[in-house]
């Protein structure tokens, strides 16, 4: 049977929840609480991303963080062991988190003195939507099928911060990506913050010499960067696609060089490997769809002018 009906459902099944959130919502306006919801994708580094933050922050503003896990405590044991004031949510093995549990959380951390409560959840999480002040912070890393990347349609156009891979990328700027030039033609680049300045390098035992007699064995975790790089330089390859402790890759004999971003270089000499090229820089940028720049100019102006100055201070 190939008909199907589509019945619209008039009354949210978020309903209820909805009016607990509102009530939570001014509860912490009134104190002077922001709540921001950092999802991501289970191992996308969105701890790491959250440790980094606060350690920039902590000395501007009271930060306490929520962990909400099936099971595990891991990561909010990571944000204590940093000094963080922390509380882990458990869900009982449901893969949701509603407004009820959000309020006990909350009640257990105690957001009375904080200026800011960061809830760390997996992603996608439908019923946690009403969180944040519409203040949400994806990092999608991993990447997703066509199918779930449709459902997830209706949360990524409400969100404040994205670290898109490709396939996110396209559904935010509507045009097919394959290329850095797709890229930037997708979206218009506003600002360069000079935010988490690094360089993508290519590099290799501190002894290694590239004669170019055979095809390069490339062990890296961005593939298409890599194999674009040395085909313009013309140079056969094969690229050893690894994830983890890249490093190990040519002390291991398992790849000649690393192709991967290179902050300050000291993962790199502990391990005794030098950079032997530097040659794409890395950082923050303020980038906007750019029919949504045509249609809410005046918002986003004016978002990029307090960037500006935020970042003058």
């Amino acid at each position: 049977m190939d008909q199907y009906k589509i019945i619209q459902v008039k009354e949210s099944v978020f309903a209820d929840n909805d009016r607990e959130a509102d009530r939570v919502r001014q509860q912490l306006k009134g104190q002077g609480t922001f709540l921001l919801n950092l999802m991501s994708s289970p191992g996308s580094g969105k701890t790491t991303t959250l440790l980094r933050t606060v350690e920039g922050l902590k000395d501007q503003l009271r930060i306490g963080v929520m962990e909400a896990d099936i099971d595990s405590d891991v990561d909010a044991a990571a944000m204590a062991g940093a000094g963080v004031r922390s509380i882990q949510l458990h869900t009982g093995g449901m893969c949701h988190l509603d407004a009820g549990m959000t309020e006990q959380g909350l009640q257990e951390l105690g957001t009375e003195d904080l200026d800011l409560v960061v809830l760390e959840t997996n992603l996608p999480e439908e019923s946690i939507r009403w969180l944040c002040d519409n203040c949400k912070a994806p990092i999608l890393a991993d990447p997703v099928s066509t199918i779930k990347a449709e459902k997830l349609r209706p949360v990524l156009g409400k969100l404040s911060a994205l670290k898109p891979n490709r396939l996110e990328a396209e559904l935010l700027s509507g045009m097919p990506i394959r290329t850095r030039e797709d890229a930037a033609q997708a979206a218009r680049r506003l600002l360069d913050t000079g935010l988490g300045k690094c360089r993508m390098c290519v590099a290799a035992k501190a002894d290694f010499r590239d004669g170019g007699a055979r095809t390069l064995r490339v062990a890296t975790k961005f593939p298409r960067i890599a194999r674009d790089y040395y085909s313009s330089l013309s140079r056969d390859i094969d690229i050893i696609k690894l994830n983890g402790s890249i490093e190990l890759a040519p002390i291991l004999g398992l790849s000649d060089v690393i192709v991967d971003i290179v902050e300050t270089g000291t993962t790199l000499r502990e391990n005794n490997l030098a950079v032997l090229e530097e040659f794409m820089p890395i950082s923050a940028r303020f980038i906007a769809n750019k029919a949504s720049y045509k249609f809410k100019y005046q918002q986003m102006s004016t978002l990029l002018e307090k960037m500006k100055e935020a970042l003058a201070q």
